[in-house]
This record gives structure tokens, C-alpha cells and sequence, in this order.
């Protein structure tokens, strides 16, 4: 299973706003067991998100999410990005219009917006990719969208955390755990006797080959004597949820550590 994340914002590729959607997304779909490949930012250009979204699919992404881009400003042009990857007209979507206004309603009774009006801006956001299914927002407005192009599934998410962030847990989530999840994701830490990275790059790969379906990640705290790396040991994905390999690597890395250890003939 291949995903990719697209954050979409001059706010972030400038470096005024930090992607809180994308780290929040990938973590969730990685305790289910999906690892995602790619997360891209890009600019509020339609070429430049059509070129993204084109690279994923080439890639042979079954599925991308993108978030940002769908409100009533100028700058959301992420669905006209998407209407252009799929050839298809981006028009007036009856039952968005109806979310839109409804959302205004409900607004304006709050007394949260001046008035409840669909104004062209307004209007502009229930503006869709032609077949897509809309994803209704259970924070803010815009809709989202979910659309088959090719052999991908774009999810178009809000850019505002609250929104992208309950749209994912209700709808997106659920499906891609439901159809590609691949169980609890097993992570195991050790204290490697090493304080130097360097020194476990051949027993990582060791490791790695006699046991494929396990990720090895040293991560390193410093450097000194007194300073140790963490090793996990992942099994991510469907094929590596597998405890006994787990365990069986961490076996195996640490045989290999103390004979690299023992020859090394210091503490470095």
C-alpha cells in the first residue's frame, strides 16, 4: 500500500505556519500499520499542486491526501488542481451548496458570521471536481472531497487543523484502517553498548537482511561516552507484524553488536 500526503499552503513553504495536519495523519495511519511514503508541501499554484498530485500517481500511490485549499480565497485552488489531474469540470455541486449555506445558517444564528448570505466567495467552496463524493465537515464549511483518479484515491482534506483533523478521524481514517491496515504496529527499543552511529551501520544492515520484514532505526541522543543509541525494531506494515521476527532480530542484532564490541576492544 502506497501513500502520500500533500500539504498545500504558501503559509508553509514560506515557513510562517508549521504542517500540523500531515505529522498528525502520517502517526495515525502508522499505528494502523500503513507507512506513508511521501509527504510533499507546495504553494497555492495550480500547476504546482497538479504537478504533486501527478508525481503521486505516477509513483503508483493508491491513495493521496492533501489538505488545504478548499476555502473561499482566491488562493484555494486545490480542487481546480484536481479537476485538471482528472480532466474533468470543476462546477457547483448541488448538495455542497446546501452544506455551504447550511453551515452559514447555522453560523449566523450563532452570531459568528454578519450574515448568512451565499456570497460568490461562499458559493466558491461548494465548487467540485466533477464525480467526486463529498466529505461533509463537522467543524468548519468547506467540504471535503474523496475522488478516484486512475488507479488513486485523492482525499481532499481542510487546511485548518480542527477540520482536517476530525474529517481524517471520521471518514479517511476509518477506510484506509478498514481496507489497508495491516494491525498494531510492534516497536521495540533497546540501549545499543555504542555511542557512535557509525559503528552500526554494517550490523543494521546484517540485520535487515537476514530479517526483511523488520525496520531497524538507531537514533542517536549525542555523541560521548556517555551518551547511547536507541535501536527500534518496526514491524509496520501487514507482512511485518510479526512479534517472533521482532524479537528474533533483536536477538540477532545484539549477537552482532557484542562480537563488533569485543573486536572493537574499547568503550568508544
Amino acid at each position: 500500500m502506497r501513500i502520500e500526503i500533500v500539504a498545500i499552503g504558501k503559509e508553509l513553504v514560506s515557513g510562517r505556519t508549521k504542517d500540523a495536519n500531515s505529522p498528525y495523519a502520517a502517526e495515525k495511519l502508522f499505528r494502523a500499520g500503513i507507512t506513508v511514503k511521501r509527504i510533499t508541501l507546495v504553494d497555492d499554484i495550480v500547476q504546482e499542486i497538479a504537478s504533486v498530485l501527478r508525481g503521486a500517481m505516477k509513483r503508483g500511490s493508491q491513495m493521496v491526501i492533501t489538505s488545504g485549499g478548499l476555502g473561499p480565497t482566491p488562493d484555494d485552488v486545490t480542487l481546480q488542481a484536481v479537476a485538471d489531474v482528472a480532466k474533468v469540470a470543476l462546477l457547483p455541486d448541488p448538495a455542497a451548496v446546501d452544506m455551504v449555506k447550511r453551515k452559514y445558517e447555522e453560523l449566523f444564528r450563532e452570531g459568528l458570521v454578519p450574515f448568512a448570505k451565499l456570497s460568490p466567495e461562499r458559493q466558491k467552496m461548494a465548487n467540485v471536481p466533477s464525480g467526486a463524493t463529498l466529505l461533509e465537515n463537522s467543524v468548519g464549511v468547506a467540504p471535503g472531497i474523496k475522488l478516484k483518479v486512475g488507479q488513486s484515491t485523492l482525499y481532499c482534506l481542510p487546511g485548518v487543523p480542527a477540520e482536517m483533523k476530525a474529517m481524517f478521524d471520521l471518514v479517511v481514517y476509518p477506510h484506509v484502517a478498514l481496507l489497508f491496515g495491516g494491525g498494531a504496529v510492534v516497536v521495540k527499543r533497546i540501549r545499543s553498548i555504542f555511542g557512535d552511529e557509525s559503528l552500526l551501520s554494517e550490523i543494521v544492515k546484517a540485520v535487515e537482511v537476514k530479517y526483511p520484514s523488520v525496520y531497524v532505526k538507531p537514533r542517536p541522543s549525542g555523541f560521548g561516552k556517555e551518551e547511547k543509541i536507541t535501536v527500534e525494531f518496526i514491524a509496520s506494515e501487514e507482512e511485518r507484524a510479526d512479534l517472533s521476527q521482532i524479537e528474533g532480530a533483536v536477538r540477532y542484532f545484539q549477537v552482532l553488536e557484542k562480537e563488533r564490541w569485543e573486536k572493537r576492544g574499547d568503550h568508544g
